[in-house]
């Protein structure tokens, strides 16, 4: 499943109401300010990196996997 940087912020953010970790919380937990964590999740663009330290305080795993793109040609 391909996910969009909206999309993936997105289930992020429903990975957080599940865990009931609200986004002060979260912020804490990254040593960062509320209004910092508010403005990754707005702008949905953040480093690789930040996804990284999201998902290690979220105590999730990510995976990505890299398929060839289907060939249409025949």
């Amino acid at each position: 499943m391909a996910y969009t940087p909206k999309e993936l912020m997105a289930e992020i953010r429903r990975r957080m109401i599940l865990k009931d970790v609200q986004m002060k919380e979260l912020a804490a937990l990254m040593d960062t300010t509320q209004q910092n964590m508010s403005n990754i999740f707005r702008n949905a663009n953040p480093k690789y990196s930040t996804l990284l330290q999201i998902c290690e305080v979220l105590n999730l795993d990510m995976v990505i996997n890299f398929v060839d793109k289907k060939d249409d040609s025949e």
